[in-house]
């Protein structure tokens, strides 16, 4: 069977807010648990965080990105990582960011395999043991032209 296309967006569609921010939840939940619980009050404030989101003139920024629980382990987020790569390319823009925290290794070894290096590392200080993580890197990869043409 066929994997379905993915589609790059400038931001998270509005019908899609929502399932989006229980994907962030579900992926930070033991970080931000402390600050944002009761889970209706962060799903509300992960929502309007979403919809705040501004596009970057000279990047492509891939943040807070989480794949389903059913389709971790089939490739997706390599296709994701590959496809968002094209769509930086096609729009002319010189890079591609996203971030990953130290204590999500497997999202680091997926972009790490997708060419991605740390080019920024935040560390938290004391707040590591209110976030849950002691750290945050930004990671770009190199943003190669398309071998194909790439539809507009």
């Amino acid at each position: 069977m066929m994997a379905p296309p993915i589609a790059i967006e400038p931001a998270c569609p509005e019908a899609l807010i929502p399932a989006a921010a229980s994907l962030f939840w579900e992926a930070f939940r033991q970080k931000l648990v402390v600050a944002l619980e009761p889970e209706a009050k962060a799903l509300r404030f992960l929502a309007s965080a979403l919809l705040a989101r501004r596009a970057e003139a000279d990047a492509l920024v891939m943040d807070g990105s989480a794949v389903a629980p059913e389709a971790r382990g089939t490739g997706v987020g390599t296709r994701l990582l590959d496809a968002v790569a094209v769509e930086a390319a096609r729009r002319g823009l010189g890079a591609v960011r996203l971030g990953v925290i130290d204590s999500n290794p497997r999202a680091a070894a997926l972009d790490r395999r997708s060419r991605f290096v740390t080019v920024r590392r935040v560390t938290m200080g004391p707040l590591r043991h209110f976030l849950g993580f002691g750290s945050a890197h930004a990671m770009m990869p190199p943003v190669q032209p398309p071998t194909t043409p790439v539809p507009r």
